[in-house]
């Protein structure tokens, strides 16, 4: 199981991620490429755009850990609804925990996007 979490900071917000899919062979997990693919992008941008706000304290094997400034939310709620879409489709194997923001998401969105694109 990968385990998201979305908090607050004194500073601005924090992104963990722990853990592993286990949905497919390691090297050929869909899920576990899906979640690194969000936090790669995430990172990318924020290095190249924001680096003066980011703060990594790990990106290691089935470990994640990122702090940055509020100026980053936008950026961080983009990627959480990424997250969130992941773990919707693969409950069994993504979990999010989002304690930075008080909004909702709402699975109908989720269902009619999928039929808009089959």
């Amino acid at each position: 199981m990968i385990d998201v979490d979305f908090s607050r900071t004194k500073n601005g917000f924090r992104l963990h991620i722990e853990g592993h899919a286990d949905y497919g062979e390691s090297g050929n997990d869909i899920v576990c490429a899906s979640v690194s693919g969000i936090f790669y992008a995430l990172c990318g941008y924020l290095l190249n755009f924001k680096k003066d706000t980011l703060h990594v304290n790990a990106i290691e094997s089935g470990l994640a850990d990122i702090e940055c400034g509020h100026e980053c939310e936008d950026y961080l709620q983009l990627a959480c609804l990424g997250f969130w879409q992941i773990a919707m489709s693969y409950p069994e194997h993504v979990r999010l925990n989002n304690r930075a923001w008080r909004w909702r998401m709402n699975p109908d969105h989720l269902s009619s996007a999928k039929k808009q694109h089959v």
